[in-house]
């Protein structure tokens, strides 16, 4: 009979251990989900901005625009502000997240 109280407390003991560990990693791989879907929107806004940039220079300096779409994977449409802006030779793009884009010039196919 002690033997099989020994036994049961190990058990007990040693699953415990495992149940710790598996909780962290499952805190680990919430917060590593949660980052992604963070940044899946500004990421998709400023992809879609660079590759019309590859087309060709934006016609003033600075260009701002506006862009509304459903991010890959969420359900809301998110609205964001790209911003052209000429430095010497070097282009630099920027991306506000922004409540409406309406009041924004819609972004182009191609410069």
């Amino acid at each position: 009979m002690l033997i099989v109280m020994v036994v049961l407390i190990a058990m007990l003991g040693m699953a415990a251990v495992h149940q710790r560990r598996l909780s962290a990693a499952l805190r680990i791989e919430e917060a590593v989900v949660a980052a992604e879907a963070r940044h899946r929107g500004p990421l998709f806004a400023l992809a879609q901005a660079l590759e019309i940039a590859e087309s060709g220079p934006p016609p003033n300096n600075p260009s701002i625009y506006g862009l509304q779409f459903v991010a890959p994977g969420e359900t809301q449409r998110q609205a964001y502000s790209i911003r052209y802006t000429r430095t010497g030779s070097q282009w630099t793009v920027d991306v506000q997240r922004i409540d409406d884009a309406s009041g924004l010039l819609a972004l182009p196919t191609h410069f």
